[in-house]
């Protein structure tokens, strides 16, 4: 046979092999690119020296799912590497019914796992087979106190909360508060700790207070954001009782329990502006704020960040106009009407536009931002207008709602015809009374 004749034979195979495969429909196609890539997953499950393609290899078998994948991965729940066992053991939760063949094996393994990663991987995947957990307690307790795997911590955490007591479970989860792993779980620690609280306050609250001593600022501000949670149911009737009987009666000694109000209160003091703005938030949301809260939270309404004035301000509002309570942060919160930042000039009427009535001297501060030549944003002034229906009873409130009836925003002027109409529905009803 000719050179010649050799290379003609070579070329005809090849472009008859070519053929074969240009005629293949693209679900063939998928088809064998699938088959090669199952191929390749249990051999590198197998064999593969690299762990982390061993772990991918098992990620893979779980989505086949089928009864040699989950033989598989069986024996790779025994590999030497633990995020292959880790690895093995969600996968096999991954394949369902099928992966249950594994349970044996699975509470086996488990029983002695030392990696926190691998082990509470493997307890997931148990309880979502059903098994009882009570014999993996001496497993997943150890990972409470570490520290190097926060992940593994709080899952450890989440698994034990209804078998260990609140002490030994706590400080895991108020360690994950604002954290990577915190915005990522599917069970907030945030839900965990308010659930406490209901229940028992007293329980968890040496927990809560001190993880507002956290190296981290995001820990720490969210412990701040939990603390009014404390604060004692209100029976809203009661309240009203005491101030028919007493007009000046102190409403505010029962808002926040000692402890709790003195850790707000180093937290409205923290170095930190987001720790600072999660302090003034919980100090609003104890409806009113302490009293022992009202200098931070003046001292605030001049912070360099703009976050914490908006909250400052919310915070003194309740508090400035309730019986007994200072009022002279009504006036240092009007002066904010004048702030650099738009929102909090905003959230400064608003704030006032929720509270009243209001005296003379800040009646004058919001009438004047109901103007748009001396205030260009919209929502400022109106929730001016809005605000102007608590107003004193002086001729700028009048003059500013007529120049709001004629504002280029359809909202202010909307908002400046309810004041009027509030204000004069008051006004006949004194004149009936």
């Amino acid at each position: 046979m000719t050179k010649h004749t050799t290379t003609l034979l070579l070329l005809m195979v090849l472009f008859s092999g070519g053929c074969a495969s240009l005629m293949e429909t693209p679900e063939q196609i998928a088809a064998r690119i699938e088959r090669q890539s199952n191929e390749q997953a249990a051999a590198a499950i197998r064999s593969d020296p690299d762990p982390g393609q061993r772990a991918k290899a098992a990620r893979r078998l779980g989505d086949i799912g089928d009864a040699a994948s989950v033989e598989l991965l069986r024996q790779a729940l025994r590999d030497p590497e633990a995020v292959v066992r880790a690895a093995a053991a969600h996968a096999l939760r991954d394949a369902e019914a099928n992966g249950q063949a594994a349970a044996s094996d699975l509470r086996e393994v488990f029983a002695g796992e030392t990696d926190p990663v691998a082990a509470v991987t493997m307890a997931w995947t148990l309880r979502r087979w059903g098994s009882d957990l009570s014999d993996g307690v001496d497993v997943l307790r150890p990972i409470l106190e570490q520290t190097h795997q926060p992940w593994a911590r709080y899952n450890a955490a989440l698994l034990l909360r209804e078998r260990l007591d609140v002490s030994e479970v706590a400080p895991a989860v108020i360690a994950t508060l604002g954290t990577t792993v915190a915005r990522e779980a599917r069970t907030k620690p945030e839900d965990l700790v308010e659930q406490w609280i209901a229940r028992d306050a007293a329980a968890v609250m040496p927990y809560v207070l001190a993880g507002a001593e956290d190296e981290r600022p995001a820990t720490r501000a969210a412990v701040a954001r939990l603390l009014y949670r404390f604060k004692p149911p209100v029976d809203a009737m009661d309240i009203v009782r005491r101030r028919m009987e007493d007009p000046n009666a102190d409403i505010f000694n029962t808002v926040l329990p000692p402890p709790v109000e003195a850790t707000l209160l180093v937290l409205l003091a923290d170095p930190e502006a987001e720790v600072r703005a999660a302090a003034a938030w919980a100090a609003t949301m104890c409806g009113p704020a302490p009293l022992a809260a009202v200098p931070a939270l003046k001292a605030l309404l001049n912070d360099a960040d703009e976050r914490v004035r908006m909250n400052a301000v919310h915070a003194l509002g309740p508090v400035a106009v309730a019986p007994g309570g200072p009022g002279e942060a009504l006036v240092l919160m009007s002066e904010k009407l004048s702030d650099p930042s738009s929102r909090v000039r905003a959230d400064t009427a608003l704030a006032l536009a929720n509270v009243g009535p209001l005296p003379e001297d800040v009646t004058r501060r919001i009438a004047a931002r109901l103007d748009s030549r001396a205030e260009v944003d919209a929502n400022v002034r109106a929730h001016a207008a809005a605000a102007l229906a608590n107003g004193a009873d002086i001729p700028e409130v009048e003059e500013a709602l007529t120049r709001g009836l004629n504002d280029p925003d359809p909202t202010v002027v909307e908002r400046s015809r309810d004041a009027l109409e509030r204000r004069a529905a008051e006004t006949n009803r004194e004149s009936v009374d």
